[in-house]
């Protein structure tokens, strides 16, 4: 909560949004695609078609899927990841947090009846910065140039919650 306030203080908060927002229950009923799950199944993404995806999965149940996609020769990576285990390593704040205040950032919550997560952003010198937390992990891409970004923000955007007894 500390480091939260930090950085909206050391950065504003741009109102190009409202500062939280219910995230809907999905079915991916119409996910032209591939569905991904996360924390137990109850995060969800659609990937589009064309999106290359590779998931690990650690022996102690961590899973990790990399979303790979190149636009005129610049490859970018968005990393989902969700640790199962307390001890696992968990991000509730970016790297990039600290990065120059020149840029254009913003945070804002979000929920859904699973629970809560922030998104945050920052924008500098034509390239993009993105991660949202979710229950018990992230998804985030760093430095990437505004066309890789419009693609990784359909993935991030189509997150939706489902019940843990919806299954």
């Amino acid at each position: 909560m500390l480091l939260t306030l930090a950085f909206l203080a050391l950065f504003g908060q741009e109102n190009n949004f409202p500062d939280s927002a219910e995230i809907q229950i999905q079915t991916f009923g119409s996910c032209k695609g591939k569905p991904i799950a996360h924390t137990l199944g109850t995060i969800l993404f659609c990937v589009p078609r064309g999106m290359k995806i590779e998931r690990w999965t650690s022996f102690e149940g961590d899973t990790q899927d990399t979303v790979v996609v190149s636009v005129q020769g610049e490859m970018g990576k968005l990393i989902v990841r969700t640790s199962s285990g307390p001890s696992g390593f968990r991000k509730h704040i970016p790297d990039w947090s600290a990065a120059d205040v020149a840029g254009q950032s913003s945070v804002r919550t979000w929920r859904c009846s699973e629970g809560t997560g922030r998104d945050y952003r920052l924008s500098r010198d034509q390239r993009r910065w993105r991660m949202i937390t979710f229950p018990l992990g992230w998804a985030e891409y760093n430095d990437v140039s505004s066309d890789i970004a419009v693609q990784f923000d359909r993935v991030i955007d189509s997150l939706g919650c489902r019940p843990l007894t919806n299954r």
